[in-house]
């Protein structure tokens, strides 16, 4: 009986230890849509999806955590509220490009030590590594608050207008510096990442599309931003793109958490070519 007990137990706490890690490795929050390209004017459903390998797989729209969500395009900037437990539908009434913007509200989470330091050195914390190495943190947990920022460019029709890069002032964005959708296979997407307004440099940004990879946290590009922030995607494939990249930094008097980490990222549709 004990010796069934104990079996129980073990294969409960091996349960949560392998759902800890799926929740940990399972980050890739973005804005998904029925269509990203219309031929003339009309509706768009928008989705989330949770991408432990992109594109993962719809979750239920987080209202709940939603402190910003905006469309944004030729001759319309609107804040739109959406209902608990739906997916909004858009109306898109012009031809243009169209940049639709999805900010939470912060989240906690507390990291056993060695999958805290696993998950810093994969996303590239150079700061975050060498400060907990510095103080003799490496089995310290990490404490860590989290927030996101979520894009995704659609295009009406054939006219395309500059709204795909226009600057929101968010704590961390990425921002296309040319028409994802005048972009050809074989070329390169060029994005600016800013934080705080400011470029920011010698920075992990990573791309990839739908079907690149069923493993997890796999992308088919991993770039490091220039003086200017600039990285320059090499767009090979046609499909749903996902660009995605995060930043953390120390957080002081916040009795819940270390660090704050911010992440980003952009969804587009690159066009089959003929």
């Amino acid at each position: 009986m004990k010796e069934r007990c104990l079996k129980g137990s073990y294969q409960i706490a091996l349960f949560i230890i392998l759902l800890f890690c799926t929740i940990v490795a399972a980050h890739d929050l973005f804005l998904n849509a029925n269509t990203f390209i219309l031929q003339k004017p009309g509706p768009v459903t928008l989705s989330m999806n949770l991408a432990e390998s992109f594109p993962g797989e719809e979750v239920t729209w987080r209202t709940e955590k939603t402190i910003k969500f905006q469309f944004i395009g030729p001759g319309i900037q609107q804040e739109l509220t959406v209902n608990k437990g739906s997916n909004p539908t858009l109306k898109f009434e012009r031809i243009g490009t169209y940049l639709v913007v999805w900010e939470s509200s912060p989240s906690y989470i507390e990291i056993e030590p060695d999958v805290f330091n696993k998950y810093i050195n994969s996303e590239g914390y150079k700061n975050v590594i060498q400060s907990r190495a510095l103080k003799g943190q490496l089995k310290v947990p990490g404490r860590e608050k989290y927030n996101r920022f979520l894009k995704c460019v659609l295009q009406v029709g054939s006219d395309r207008t500059a709204e795909y890069g226009k600057i929101l002032g968010q704590k961390i964005e990425l921002v296309p510096q040319e028409n994802p959708y005048s972009i050809q296979i074989e070329s390169e997407l060029p994005v600016r990442l800013l934080f705080d307004g400011k470029p920011l440099s010698d920075a992990r940004v990573m791309a990839t599309y739908d079907s690149f990879s069923k493993e997890h946290d796999v992308y088919a590009h991993t770039l490091q931003t220039n003086a200017d922030g600039i990285a320059r995607v090499p767009i090979d494939h046609s499909g749903l793109w996902m660009i995605r990249t995060n930043h953390m930094v120390p957080l002081k008097g916040d009795p819940k958490a270390d660090w704050e980490s911010y992440w980003t990222n952009v969804t587009f549709y690159v066009a089959a070519q003929k």
